[in-house]
C-alpha cells in the first residue's frame, strides 16, 4: 500500500548497488501497489535485489536470515514489526512514521530519518555492514530495547498498579 512505501527501496538498491556492493531486500507482505511494484522493479532491473516475498507464514524465519531490518513507511502509529525486528536483533533503519520515533533512537538501538533520502539510508545500511562493532552495538541496544514492551513486563507493571491501588487506603 502507498503508506508502506516499498517503492523506495529501489533507489536505495541502486544507491548501494552503484557504490561497488551486493544487497537483496525481501519484501514481505502483499497489497494493491504489488503489480505496479513489480513493474518498475523490472524497469530497473533490480530483479534479483528486490524480491516480493507475497504473505508469508514464516517471518520469523525470513528475520533469522536478515542483517537488517528497513522499514520505509512514511506513517506508522506503532509498528510491532519494528519491534520484533529488535527483538531478532536486526538493527532497524527506519523513516519517521511518527509512532516509531518513540522507541528508536538514533546511533543506539537503529536509525531513523524524517527526510526521505536513499543515499542517507543507503549509507547508513553500508556503514553498519563494514563496521562490526557498532553493527553489534546496535543490535544489542535493539535487543534489550524490545524486551521493554514484552508481554510479560507489561503484565508484571499492571499486576504492581492493581496491587498498589487495592492496598491503598484511598481507593475509594
Amino acid at each position: 500500500v502507498d503508506k508502506k512505501n516499498q517503492r523506495f527501496l529501489i533507489p536505495i538498491s541502486k544507491h548501494i548497488l552503484s557504490k561497488g556492493y551486493d544487497c537483496i531486500f525481501h519484501v514481505l507482505g502483499d497489497g494493491p501497489n504489488r503489480n505496479s511494484l513489480l513493474k518498475q522493479i523490472a524497469i530497473e532491473n533490480l530483479n534479483s535485489n528486490i524480491i516480493l516475498h507475497g504473505n508469508v507464514n514464516d517471518v520469523e524465519e525470513h528475520m533469522k536470515k536478515a542483517d537488517f531490518y528497513i522499514h520505509t513507511a512514511k506513517y506508522e502509529p506503532f509498528g510491532l514489526v519494528l519491534i520484533e525486528a529488535m527483538a531478532s536483533k536486526l538493527p532497524v533503519v527506519s523513516l519517521d512514521g511518527k509512532g516509531n520515533k518513540d522507541f528508536i533512537k538514533n546511533g543506539v538501538n537503529g536509525y531513523i530519518f524524517e527526510k526521505e533520502d536513499p543515499n542517507i539510508f543507503a549509507n547508513k545500511l553500508i556503514e553498519l555492514f563494514n563496521d562490526n562493532k557498532l553493527y553489534n552495538k546496535i543490535s544489542e541496544n535493539a535487543q534489550n530495547t524490545a524486551k521493554n514492551y514484552d508481554i510479560k513486563n507489561y503484565v508484571d507493571k499492571l499486576i504492581k498498579i492493581y496491587k498498589d491501588s487495592i492496598s491503598s487506603k484511598n481507593w475509594l
